[in-house]
């Protein structure tokens, strides 16, 4: 019998499978392509070896928000060439509705990769990487009475955003190899914002070996930091 879901996590460097509670990464070979790991990768992942209805893929890419009722469908392809000139001819631009956030991610999947999952799968389905953390803060946002900065980090990356009335006031995506620049760009957006530092909230989330440091120089000159563990999937 097929399971129900597997659920596939693609970053720029890295690679996993999950159903349920089991996740399996794979190590991935940066001397080849994704496609070309993501092939290799069925003929050694242990949760590759069962037949799955649908695949729920996470990508990792360039991010557009807009607006739910902004835009119509013909023109996510026209407004994300505008927003980022290196779009690669090699990726195929797809959309993901958010309707509990009146908004519509507009990204990006590799060609070559949704061939490989075409493949495989009967059913597959693309979402954002961040969307589960950006849904799990969204649900605890509205609690209290202060604002809430949100930075999620992942692979080498940060994703600053906050809501407000119900639906994104920012969406930011920074490199940040070192520790000074995400606390460049995170005081630099709070102060954009006109946060108020002795009752808004600075909130550090995920995977990063400077989130200790960037809590403690954060605290300098912002009274509320919380740093916390978010690793959570769609269902």
């Amino acid at each position: 019998m097929k399971a129900k879901q597997i659920i596939i996590e693609i970053g720029a460097d890295s690679l996993s499978f999950s159903v349920g509670k089991t996740t399996e990464p794979y190590d991935v070979n940066s001397s080849i392509s994704m496609a070309a790991n993501l092939r290799e990768a069925f003929d050694s992942v242990g949760l590759l070896e069962d037949r799955y209805e649908k695949a729920l893929v996470m990508a990792d890419s360039n991010i557009m928000l807009i607006p739910a009722e902004d835009c119509g469908e013909d023109d996510l392809t026209t407004m994300y060439r505008h927003t980022f000139s290196d779009f690669s001819a090699s990726d195929i631009i797809v959309s993901t509705e958010m309707p509990d956030m009146s908004a519509i991610a507009v990204y990006t999947i590799n060609k070559d990769v949704n061939t490989v999952l075409s493949d495989h799968f009967p059913n597959v389905e693309f979402s954002p990487l961040g969307l589960p953390v950006w849904r799990e803060m969204f649900r605890h946002n509205f609690t209290g009475t202060s604002k809430r900065l949100h930075a999620y980090f992942h692979d080498q990356k940060m994703e600053v955003f906050c809501f407000q009335q119900n639906r994104f006031r920012f969406f930011n995506t920074f490199v940040v190899a070192h520790a000074h620049d995400a606390l460049y760009y995170l005081l630099y957006t709070w102060k954009q914002l006109a946060m108020n530092v002795e009752h808004d909230e600075m909130n550090l989330i995920g995977e990063t070996e400077h989130k200790e440091w960037l809590a403690e120089h954060l605290k300098q000159y912002l009274k509320r930091v919380q740093s916390a563990e978010c690793r959570v999937h769609s269902s």
